[in-house]
């Protein structure tokens, strides 16, 4: 019996493979949960400044950005599960030689320019993942619209973060046993992934998984321009500005909770749970309702959830508050996370070229964050670097309030009236 196949319109043939897709982005990301979360820890065992953890971790976004924007034009011309399953293959192999480095170092031996290798493997991994997560979207979004494309991208986003809430405490309780099993378990959960891309079936040849709609505008001012495409400039914008934070949250909160205020790593373990908790609870709304669609006053206030953030990471010491906080961020950068994987490809063609548009924007920010704000750690305390997070939300407020009064008069007659203006 033959491998079943997409259909004409592009759409999955079964729930079969959505589900499978799914449980793969969750394996993913469950997997690089746990080394993500151990990575500050390992560097500063091995002697790095704080400066040094941010570096890792945006040389990791910041290769997976550029290989997106190299490559992002050109992933939708091959077949998206044969590029997928690429992409996971090297994943486990570069995660698997991160392993052999960590726990040659915890095992006592000593290993050359140690950091540098770490920050080398980091960097290939994220070219690896250029290679899954755009083509893994575009898949699974392929011939959808409307209702249907908002509640695919809700399943897909709840899975992520299902992988993303599950795995900081184990990640952090296995840190604080050994720093190589954090690493060695996303090896073993890598896998997995692998695994379940490769049951997914077929979609095609090149292209099979693109589905077919009007092209891009040229942008937020551009002739016939519809409201999502409005709402698409002034979810890009946001993106940026909260991913900025979120990659503070990553690298600059666990030195922070740990060398500054005394916390354990599997209480920054909690403290990532209780972000990536309430990130789930937003991705399963978002997936079950279209109020949000289109609804400024949402938009607006999920940026300022996020703002708060940085405003309780700049005076809190206690766990509680520090937590609320931590709530607040995963409230307001799911919402806006999940509000440019929607306007960023409703009504979009290339469906891979348009989640690399939003996986590079997302790693953009987290470069910004992590280099900017180690070597703001580092020069002027571990508070600084909530600064550089506030201040490039409000700028980004101010683009959008610039890019929205732009595009009121840009709107075709008998448009719709966005919600909550």
């Amino acid at each position: 019996m033959s491998e079943p196949r997409a259909d004409r319109t592009g759409y999955l043939a079964s729930r079969r493979d959505v589900a499978l897709l799914c449980g793969a982005a969750f394996a993913l990301n469950f997997g690089a949960g746990h080394w993500w979360v151990a990575l500050p820890f390992i560097v500063k065992r091995l002697g790095g400044s704080d400066t040094m953890v941010g570096t890792c971790l945006a040389v990791h976004m910041g290769a997976y950005a550029l290989t997106i924007l190299a490559a992002g034009p050109l992933l939708y011309r091959f077949n998206a599960k044969r590029v997928v399953q690429a992409g996971v293959g090297c994943t486990v192999a570069f995660t698997g030689a991160m392993c052999g480095l960590v726990g040659a170092s915890w095992a006592g031996w000593r290993v050359p320019h140690a950091i540098g290798m770490l920050t080398g493997l980091t960097a290939v991994l994220g070219m690896s993942l250029a290679a899954f997560w755009p083509p893994l979207l575009g898949w699974l979004s392929a011939g959808s619209e409307g209702g249907v494309l908002s509640r695919r991208l809700g399943l897909f986003s709840l899975w992520v973060s299902i992988g993303t809430l599950l795995s900081p405490y184990p990640g952090g309780v296995l840190v604080e046993a050994a720093t190589v099993l954090p690493v060695a378990a996303a090896v073993v959960i890598q896998v997995g992934c692998l695994a379940l891309a490769s049951l997914a079936a077929n979609p095609g040849g090149a292209g099979a998984a693109e589905g077919a709609a009007r092209p891009w505008s040229a942008g937020p001012g551009a002739r016939g321009s519809s409201v999502p495409d409005r709402f698409r400039w002034l979810a890009r914008v946001a993106l940026y500005a909260v991913f900025v934070s979120v990659g503070l949250s990553r690298t600059q909160a666990p030195l922070l909770l740990k060398l500054e205020l005394g916390y354990s790593e599997s209480t920054y373990g909690v403290f990532l749970t209780a972000t990536f908790l309430a990130s789930t609870l937003v991705y399963w709304l978002a997936g079950r309702t279209q109020y949000w669609h289109h609804r400024l006053w949402l938009f607006l206030a999920a940026q300022g959830l996020v703002l708060a953030f940085g405003v309780v990471m700049l005076a809190a010491r206690e766990l509680p508050l520090l937590l609320t906080g931590s709530v607040a961020l995963g409230l307001g950068g799911a919402f806006t996370y999940n509000s440019h994987l929607y306007y960023g490809v409703s009504g979009g063609g290339r469906r891979s070229a348009g989640m690399a548009i939003h996986e590079f924007t997302l790693a953009a920010g987290y470069c910004t964050g992590g280099v900017a704000g180690g070597w703001l750690s580092d020069a002027f305390g571990r508070r600084a670097p909530y600064w550089l997070g506030a201040g490039v939300l409000i700028g980004a407020l101010i683009v959008e309030a610039v890019l929205w009064r732009r595009s009121r008069g840009a709107l075709p007659p008998g448009a719709p009236a966005p919600g909550g203006r």
